[in-house]
């Protein structure tokens, strides 16, 4: 599959925060402004199916379209960021000594959003004229080059800030990503992939298989429906990041079950900073 062009040694490019993370975040924001009770229904638009295996890892591309589809919900201009230098940068963050050579070893998505506010993103078309996330293959052999002075300095026009990450578990978990999609605020989802993912069409799916785990992976929600009583009849809306051609048209609907398996979830209350 075009998708495991990229992202570590399986090809889904997610790490999981470490507990410092967890626990602090980076810039956290209050939940405040939230709607007691979410309508029955809300759907978001995004930038369109991405596809990471042209471009760069999981935590790029979801971070990048859970930002253009919070940005446009918020009546900001909805730049599309590079999934690509957002993974670079976001990596130069992890690296512990400047001097190491960067790996395609995936990434935290804590970083991804510390990259965001330190150092910013260029929209793809000025990060790399090549880039296209949409479905045009660039060029593999730069996906561990060093950021260039000028793509750090055209980077850091686009500087954003503004997430929280949701740390409620059962139906709590449920209302606040209702909650927050209600807002205009997409979020981010970590998830582990077994075989009935990967080969997902349509539906609605439900829990991983802890015992077939291929890999971990990052999307990112933009809608949801549930009956208005039971918060556990959600069905959450999922955008992926391996081309149209795989579920919905690139979409998948998740239940209760499958969310309560996810972590690292990520609210983008982004606001542009500028340069």
């Amino acid at each position: 599959m075009s998708n495991r062009r990229f992202g570590g040694p399986i090809g889904y490019g997610y790490l999981p925060d470490p507990i410092e993370h967890q626990v602090s975040g980076f810039h956290l924001l209050k939940r405040e402004g939230l709607t007691a009770v979410p309508p029955r229904s809300v759907t978001l638009v995004g930038p369109g199916i991405l596809d990471q295996g042209v471009t760069s890892s999981c935590t790029g591309h979801a971070v990048a379209g859970a930002g253009f589809t919070t940005l446009k919900a918020q009546g900001q201009p909805p730049l599309l960021l590079s999934p690509r230098g957002n993974y670079l940068i976001s990596r130069c963050i992890d690296r512990v000594d400047p001097a190491n050579a960067l790996q395609d070893d995936g990434a935290a998505p804590n970083q991804n959003f510390r990259a965001l506010e330190e150092f910013g993103c260029a929209p793809a078309a000025i990060w790399d004229p090549d880039e296209n996330p949409l479905g045009q293959p660039c060029d593999e052999t730069k996906i561990n080059d060093e950021p260039t002075p000028k793509q750090l300095e055209d980077s850091s026009a686009f500087r954003y800030t503004g997430h929280y990450r949701i740390t409620s578990f059962g139906l709590t978990r449920y209302i606040e990503m209702m909650q927050a999609l209600a807002k205009g605020w997409a979020f981010t989802i970590a998830t582990a992939v077994d075989p009935a993912f990967e080969a997902y069409t349509t539906g609605i799916f439900g829990a991983i298989d802890r015992t077939k785990i291929l890999g971990w992976h990052y999307v990112y929600a933009v809608g949801y429906t549930w009956d208005g009583v039971h918060p556990d009849s959600i069905g959450l809306r999922l955008a992926n990041s391996w081309s149209r051609g795989w579920g919905e048209n690139g979409y998948v609907t998740v239940n209760h079950a499958f969310i309560d398996q996810a972590r690292d979830i990520m609210v983008t209350r982004m606001v542009h900073k500028g340069g």
